[in-house]
């Protein structure tokens, strides 16, 4: 099999030769050129959606609606957008045009979310972070509720899914960003932490809407597997290519303070290794959950063979296949995505956190800051559990990254910022509620009194948070009175 690690960029025609087309036919998907291959490592064949030049429309919309509101400035190729076309395009390229379309505002909204988490929308050369982050908390909620509801004026079961999804993504990131994730003890472990974080089973859901595809209990659990390879591969993807802005953006927005969340430092930190080096063994890893999908692939294909109508536990053949190239356009999309986007490949090799590709973790400046900092702080043998170079210098490293204190990291921009994202313990409002009634009350005390049901106007009232960031103090007050008249039978 040709090693396309090893093929230099004026070898992209050679490397289609090799691609592995999906199980079933190309219908609505286009080509992608060979220019946009040069970088490209898999050998599943990617393919992207007619409708890209659409999709691009609308992330730019999004972002000029970002700016109209008074965000920040951020530079049109921040987004998930590559000139072989958007994230959508690139991993769902056989869904059906209109679905697409109506998830693709959302899906820009999230691309400035993970701005927002990363801190680069909040920290720029020159400007105050805490001047700018109540105004920006505040436009994010705005446009994430303004895209919701349009999305629900379908009235599409499947689509408030969808909307639902990502709002408990929202909630469970946003406690993994303040709390920080346990160190894990195999690399696979560490995909699957990082998995669990990046959205890509929302992503999935997104990809079952757009191509109409229905699964049974019983095929879900049959399907399982090779669904979890694809997700790994999906993520270790993102962080092999993300790593170098995600570093800059952490060691610039933390000071210290923390490593970056992503498989990559992982790599860096348990095998003392350059980041060529880690990048390699990532890359490696990579290809071998690919054959790992090609291989489940197979097996299933040959299962599902002259079956009848029935079927087998995955369904019917063609049920199968129709899922299968659902997770095939998914893994390749993906890596086209990331090695042509660029909001990873236009990074300042010049910046002082740059991870040279030579270096080892130690050698890192934002690690040797750390370094420095806990030392001031903490005896050495305090912290010797933790993973560490030959000189050492990251003994104390592993109790301060897996801190899950809620008193840790108070630099952090998610501090006290619990209302805006929610609660993972609690369903969305959003989705789960009644619709309101077509005439709303614009006072504010008539608006909450119109709402039916004590559960819903508290929910309502929580939003003022979400809205106006109305102080603790003034919200319990408004919550007082309100289960007050509500206990009284005057509500």
């Amino acid at each position: 099999m040709t090693d396309f690690l090893h093929l230099d960029e004026t070898q992209a025609p050679e490397r289609r030769k090799h691609l592995i087309s999906p199980p079933t036919p190309h219908r609505l998907s286009l080509a992608i050129p060979d220019e946009y291959l040069k970088d490209y490592i898999g050998i599943l064949e990617p393919r992207v959606s007619s409708v890209k030049d659409e999709e691009r429309r609308l992330f730019f919309d999004t972002l000029q609606e970002w700016r109209d509101r008074g965000g920040c400035s951020i530079d049109s190729w921040a987004m998930g957008i590559t000139p072989a076309g958007g994230i959508i395009s690139l991993s769902i390229p056989e869904g059906d045009p209109a679905k697409l379309l109506a998830i693709t505002p959302l899906y820009a909204w999230l691309y400035l979310q993970d701005d927002w988490d990363e801190g680069d929308l909040t920290l720029r050369e020159g400007t105050s972070r805490s001047k700018e982050e109540k105004n920006h908390r505040i436009i994010l909620n705005q446009m994430k509720s303004k895209i919701a509801i349009n999305m629900m004026l379908s009235n599409d079961k499947t689509l408030l899914k969808v909307i639902e999804g990502w709002e408990r993504w929202d909630a469970d990131h946003f406690l993994a960003t303040q709390f920080g994730l346990p160190e894990s003890q195999t690399l696979e472990d560490q995909i699957s932490q990082e998995m669990n974080q990046m959205g890509t089973r929302q992503q999935f859901r997104a990809a079952l809407y757009c191509l109409d595809i229905s699964l049974t209990p019983e095929q879900r659990e049959a399907f399982d597997p090779v669904i979890q390879t694809m997700f790994k591969a999906c993520t270790l993807a993102n962080d092999i290519y993300s790593f170098n802005k995600e570093w800059i953006s952490n060691a610039t927005v933390h000071k210290g303070q923390r490593l970056p969340r992503n498989t990559m430092v992982w790599i860096l930190r348990n095998h003392n290794v350059t980041v060529r080096e880690a990048r390699h063994i990532a890359q490696q890893k990579y290809r071998e959950l690919e054959e790992r999908y090609i291989a489940a692939r197979d097996q299933i294909l040959e299962e599902c063979q002259g079956t009848g109508p029935g079927g087998t536990k995955y369904g019917t053949f063609a049920q199968a296949a129709e899922l299968l190239t659902l997770l095939h356009h998914h893994m390749a999309g993906h890596i086209v995505f990331c090695t042509t986007v660029p909001r990873y490949i236009n990074i300042d090799t010049e910046h002082q956190f740059f991870p040279k590709p030579d270096y080892k973790i130690a050698d890192l400046l934002h690690v040797i800051a750390l370094d420095e900092q806990l030392n001031e702080t903490k005896d050495h043998d305090h912290g010797s559990s933790g993973s560490q170079t030959n000189d050492g210098s990251l003994a104390t490293l592993k109790t301060q990254e897996t801190s899950t204190s809620p008193t840790a990291d108070k630099g952090d921009c998610y501090a006290n910022s619990g209302a805006v994202n929610g609660s993972s313990t609690t369903a969305p409002w959003l989705t789960t509620h009644p619709k309101l009634p077509d005439e709303i009350p614009s006072a504010a005390s008539q608006y909450i009194q119109s709402l039916f049901g004590k559960k819903i106007r508290r929910a309502m009232v929580q939003a003022l948070d979400v809205w106006y960031r109305v102080p603790e103090e003034r919200m319990a007050l408004i919550f007082d009175i309100v289960n007050t008249l509500h206990s009284s039978s005057l509500m």
